[in-house]
């Protein structure tokens, strides 16, 4: 038995490398004995997703279509209340300088004035909700733009991280999302997350702690105060500077080598017990 625990202390940085490829310290131990040699596979470098940009700006394309259509249909809008304005204007003067010759023309005078009041408001209400829509629409186009020059990378926006919410937007791949309350999360959709490629979240500030789950499942949570994002309001899309790609690569990394601090001194701790090359 000491022969053997010699033979394998030898190889050691070689059962090191299998209990990090996911081996149990067992089955590890087996390997090297027969001397068959395992070799981690080199690990893709993470890209940005050309497909989904493009994806993403035709959708949006499509989308300021629809908020030009609401523009104009709130511009004509605003024509008719302004002309029933004047009409109704037009009214309440003539009938001011008859008011002397009837008591029906005053009351008739004050209803007007009434509509008159009502369509004012309706008109600032509308002239309020065009500006909302110009100040959108400029937005959006200019974050097309970027995007198109590949400066902005269009990402979804997930109230949290339950299945439900996860499973309707992993229909494409993506390599991030934005994400408001991921304390709120189902480990079947971390999974799914994963599996759909997904290299990290942006996160608000005050929810950047990474709970132990998503370090096991290299999940890195990057608050939103260290990228560029950009959201639109009443739409569940936003944009992150395109950089957030490396950002978020090397907080992976980062997660990885705890991970496999953290196996490894499990693994040492096992062979200063002794227990581990025990026939």
């Amino acid at each position: 038995q000491k022969t053997t625990l010699e033979g394998i202390s030898a190889h050691f940085l070689e059962v090191l490398e299998l209990v990090l490829n996911g081996k149990s310290v067992t089955a590890a131990i087996s390997e090297i004995k027969e001397k068959y040699a395992v070799q981690e596979a080199p690990k893709a470098q993470p890209q940005v997703s050309q497909s989904f940009v493009e994806s993403r700006v035709k959708e949006l394309e499509s989308e300021l279509e629809l908020l030009k259509a609401r523009v104009l249909e709130y511009e004509r809008r605003i024509v008719e209340l302004n002309e029933q304005k004047n009409s109704l204007e037009a009214k309440i003067t003539t009938l001011l300088n008859e008011r002397d010759q009837s008591l029906r023309k005053e009351r008739e005078v004050a209803i007007l004035e009434q509509r008159l009041n009502a369509l004012q408001k309706v008109l600032e209400e509308e002239q309020t909700k065009l500006k909302a829509q110009n100040v959108l629409f400029e937005r959006l186009l200019w974050m097309v733009k970027q995007s198109v020059n590949g400066k902005l990378l269009f990402v979804n926006i997930l109230e949290d991280l339950t299945l439900s919410s996860v499973s309707a937007v992993c229909t494409k791949k993506q390599e991030v999302l934005y994400v408001k309350k991921p304390s709120s999360f189902d480990k079947e959709a971390l999974a799914l997350l994963k599996k759909a490629g997904v290299l990290g979240l942006i996160v608000p500030e005050k929810e950047v702690s990474t709970p132990f789950v998503f370090e096991e499942m290299e999940m890195p949570l990057v608050s939103v105060s260290r990228v560029e994002f950009y959201e639109l309001p009443g739409v569940n899309v936003g944009a992150v500077s395109s950089d957030v790609i490396k950002t978020i690569s090397e907080e992976k990394k980062e997660l990885q080598k705890r991970v496999r601090a953290r196996k490894m001194e499990e693994l040492r701790r096992m062979l200063v017990e002794g227990g581990a090359f025990e026939d």
